[in-house]
């Protein structure tokens, strides 16, 4: 592993200590498109002050909070765009270890889906930088991935979001996952479905336990 990666999942494991929780938090990336709602979602889950991301004090790559309740470090990160390799590098470097993914669809928005399929394609494959000679960092295998659909109003339509989700051929990942339609603006819808996403943690942190025995 590369020095630089290191102090990378050393700052987000920083998130893991909580005066009001002792248990150590479960990491938690909020990814998808610039401006699809991560944001959002960021701010209803997390308890504390959202606060920037910046590696080594110079590159801003995302944003960050945690959700003692939940048991959440979460961060924020958008994926996708014409920045320059070096920046894809970093933000997929930003999600390569958490234990869990977040991925924020815009209904308003369906001419980007195609673009959030090759992305999420990435996170799991990875792409060619040129110029950067290490392996591409991707999403760990066998984490839970919870896809919700951003409503702008308060009224949801679960057959717009299934057909969006499925034009996203995330089967063809082979993760797991689940889609919710939610209202952006209702906190209480969002954290309902995180709910599958917690108890999904829970399970696979039993099932770990048990093959340790």
């Amino acid at each position: 592993m590369s020095p630089f990666l290191s102090r990378l999942r050393a700052l987000f494991r920083s998130l893991t200590s909580s005066s009001h929780n002792t248990r150590p938090l479960t990491q938690v990336a909020i990814i998808g498109l610039l401006g699809a709602g991560q944001r959002t979602i960021l701010e209803h889950l997390s308890e504390t002050p959202i606060r920037p991301f910046n590696l080594q004090g110079q590159h801003h790559i995302a944003e960050e909070g945690s959700s003692p309740s939940l048991g959440l470090a979460l961060r924020m990160v958008d994926v996708g765009g014409d920045a320059p390799g070096r920046w894809h590098v970093l933000t997929a470097q930003s999600y390569a270890d958490v234990d869990a993914l977040i991925v924020a669809v815009d209904v308003a928005d369906p001419i980007t889906l195609d673009e959030l399929r090759q992305e999420l394609g990435r996170v799991v494959r990875g792409r060619h930088v040129q110029g950067w000679t290490e392996p591409f960092p991707v999403a760990k295998q066998g984490i839970p991935w919870l896809v919700l659909v951003m409503f702008k109003g308060e009224v949801v339509d679960e057959d717009i979001a299934r057909e969006q989700v499925a034009a996203l051929r995330l089967d063809e990942l082979g993760v797991d996952w689940v889609f919710r339609p939610v209202a952006a603006g209702n906190g209480k819808d969002i954290k309902q479905s995180v709910s599958w996403l917690t108890n999904r943690l829970e399970g696979n942190t039993k099932r770990a336990g048990k093959e340790k025995v």
